[in-house]
């Protein structure tokens, strides 16, 4: 038997993970607030429920994304358990079809009663493929640098004056990319410019989070960092297809691990579950996969 808890948090969980403790984890998800929650002899079955903003402009409708939250839970079956998640999956539609939008409900994979569950409850939904996710700690990279590369964190005066191109590249490098958003037939419409548009607002809110790499001053590259206090996030990156054999995806990678372990925090990252190339890389950078997802899309407008 496996008993754990999870929260759909990258940073906070993958903590949990490198400490191989729960304490901390039991704790903010015993002090959170839920659209559900049900406490059974220690034991959480709860959901949290936010409205996506960019989809939701994108589209011009109500997108919501679904979050499980989990307490002392055994990955392995048994018919108690099944029955808990029965009854927070039908909340769970109850709130749906009182509350239309499409939802992006996201499940562990790891969790077999959820997936019992939530397949009892939901017969006509989109399976979406999912994602996995990556950590990795206290583990400088040597890095190697080829002529003409460099690679630096942008200021703000850099993001400006080269917004375009970055952007270029982002959409270039997306088009090819296959993604939830392509699989539903919903969303497929536009599902190529769901991460440039959530770039032009990271642009235009710029954090002096992108980390560059250029060859002979020309950007070819960059990836898009989240930090919070235990972790350093690389959330999404580009190539240009013309550099792909330049090792500029893996020179940031490593940079931004170099810069985590800098700062004496975790480095977590996520794909999609097919990608194997940029997971390769991860790999060979002792980067260990902690956990996956499963996105169910549900149109319950």
């Amino acid at each position: 038997m496996s008993v754990t808890s999870y929260l759909d948090d990258n940073s906070i969980l993958g903590k949990a993970f490198i400490e191989r403790t729960n304490s901390e984890l039991n704790t903010i998800i015993q002090n959170g607030e839920y659209e559900y929650s049900e406490d059974n002899n220690d034991q959480i079955y709860a959901f949290s429920i936010k409205k996506n903003e960019s989809l939701s402009e994108i589209y011009n409708d109500n997108y919501q994304v679904v979050r499980l939250v989990l307490k002392n839970i055994d990955t392995m079956h048994s018919e108690e358990q099944e029955k808990h998640f029965k009854k927070l999956f039908l909340s769970l539609e109850e709130y749906m079809n009182d509350n239309p939008a499409y939802y992006n409900v996201r499940i562990p994979t790891h969790f077999v009663d959820a997936i019992k569950a939530y397949n009892e409850i939901f017969k006509k939904d989109i399976f979406c493929g999912g994602t996995v996710e990556w950590i990795g700690a206290n583990k400088k990279i040597d890095i190697e640098m080829k002529p003409g590369i460099d690679v630096f964190w942008a200021d703000k005066e850099y993001i400006e004056n080269n917004k375009a191109r970055l952007l270029d590249i982002a959409y270039t490098s997306f088009e090819q990319y296959q993604g939830q958003y392509h699989i539903s037939p919903v969303t497929a419409g536009k599902a190529g410019i769901i991460y440039q548009k959530w770039l032009e607002n990271s642009f235009d809110n710029y954090q002096g989070n992108v980390l560059i790499v250029t060859h002979e001053n020309t950007p070819i590259s960059f990836v898009l960092y989240g930090e919070t206090d235990y972790s350093v996030e690389a959330v999404v990156g580009a190539v240009d297809n013309e550099y792909r054999k330049y090792g500029a995806y893996r020179l940031m990678i490593s940079t931004g691990v170099n810069y985590a372990t800098s700062k004496n925090k975790n480095f977590v990252t996520s794909t999609q579950f097919d990608n194997y190339i940029v997971q390769g890389v991860w790999t060979s950078l002792g980067l260990k996969p902690f956990y996956s997802i499963y996105n169910i899309h549900c149109d319950r407008r």
